[in-house]
């Protein structure tokens, strides 16, 4: 058999990952089957209009989370289509099978988003403190040039006296008898 494979840009990131598993499930119920991605493009198989359901795990702090690997694995094995070519690859995307999808299932799915959210509070936190301390160094910066202008002055003044002063000194040697003309 001939297969027909379609190709479908649509950008998703973990913030849209609820989106496009609901993304992939409406193309495979108007017939398309997903069967490879990479990036955000999307490789489909033209087949019969079928429900599937898709899990989707993909995230920069995964790799160094050997639990969360080992989870992805759990419910790949427990809750994936056995069938589906996309789940026979190491892909980030897991084909579901319907019919094992269970109140566990729903679990697994808060549990992955409770991992997201967890992980962004903490970029979040990262990223207030870098801020706070640049602002507090901006602030500090601007209070040594305020404080450097206000040295202007007196540094000015200590440079013209050690002139004058040294100018009269020289006038002393001049004269030797510590008189000025």
């Amino acid at each position: 058999m001939d297969y027909v494979h379609v190709r479908k840009f649509s950008p998703f990131a973990i913030l849209r990952i609820s989106k496009t598993e609901n993304w992939l499930k409406e193309q495979a119920q108007k017939g398309y089957k997903l069967v490879a991605y990479k990036g955000w493009t999307f490789t489909f198989q033209k087949c019969q209009s079928k429900t599937r359901e898709y899990f989707i795990y993909t995230s920069p702090g995964i790799e160094k989370n050997d639990r969360f690997l080992g989870e992805l694995s759990f419910i790949k094995n427990l809750y994936g289509d056995r069938k589906s070519t996309l789940n026979k690859r190491r892909q980030r995307i897991i084909e579901i099978d319907p019919q094992k999808i269970n109140g566990d299932y729903k679990f697994y799915l808060l549990w992955r988003n409770r991992h997201y959210l967890n992980y962004y509070w903490k970029l979040l936190v990262a990223t207030l403190f870098v801020f706070s301390v640049c602002f507090v160094m901006t602030l500090i910066e601007k209070a040594v040039h305020f404080f450097a202008l206000l040295s202007l002055p007196p540094i000015l003044y200590f440079f013209v006296s050690i002139f004058l002063l040294r100018h009269q000194r020289k006038q002393l040697k001049k004269t030797g008898d510590g008189t000025t003309k």
